[in-house]
Parts: structure tokens; C-alpha cells; sequence
């Protein structure tokens, strides 16, 4: 194999590798958003509802009455998510070396 083709894997190895990792980076950012979201509108809804001179219940006070249920869910994301991101990071390491191969001084090329 040419010595630059290592380059060029290497080269998409690390692109693959930052993409997974930057798709990990927004999951975690709208997640972020979302729950910022949701404490605003129970805020809103909460002082709505004092203000009307009503008891306000939090729609997530039976929660957990779920909790294996959201456990295992949890259990299931946190692998995904862990398996995407260290993936993305061996990727990237992959791809750098990779690429010191290709460009290695005094190897054979084509």
C-alpha cells in the first residue's frame, strides 16, 4: 500500500471520530437547552398558579413511581452515549497515527 494512502485513512478516521464526538457534543447542548426549557415553564406555570390563588403540583411529583422504568432507560443511554463518544475518541487517535505513518520520513511511497 502507498505510504499516502495511511495519510488519507487517517485522514477520514479522525473526521469519523470528530463527527461522532461533535454528534455526542449537540446531543448533550439540546438536552441542556430542553431541560433549561422545562424549568422555565414549570417557573411560569408555578407563579401563573400562585398568582390565580391555586395549589400547583409539579407534573414530575410521580416520577417516581417509574424509577426502574427510567433506571433502565438511563442505564441504556449512558452505554449508547458512552460507546459513541469513546468510539469518536479512539477514531481520532486511530487517525493521527494513522496519518505519522503516511508521512513518516525516509518510508517507501509509490
Amino acid at each position: 500500500m502507498c505510504q499516502q494512502w495511511w495519510s488519507v485513512i487517517g485522514l477520514l478516521a479522525e473526521l469519523i471520530g470528530f463527527l461522532l464526538v461533535a454528534r455526542e457534543w449537540y446531543h448533550v447542548f439540546k438536552l441542556d437547552e430542553l431541560g433549561r426549557r422545562n424549568r422555565i415553564e414549570e417557573d411560569y406555570e408555578r407563579v401563573r398558579a400562585e398568582a390565580q390563588g391555586k395549589e400547583w403540583v409539579s407534573p414530575s411529583s410521580k416520577d417516581y413511581t417509574h424509577a426502574k422504568d427510567f433506571d433502565r432507560m438511563l442505564t441504556r443511554d449512558i452505554k449508547y452515549r458512552s460507546r459513541l463518544f469513546f468510539g469518536g475518541a479512539v477514531l481520532i487517535v486511530l487517525g493521527m497515527i494513522l496519518q505519522m505513518v503516511g508521512s513518516w520520513p525516509g518510508s517507501a511511497s509509490c
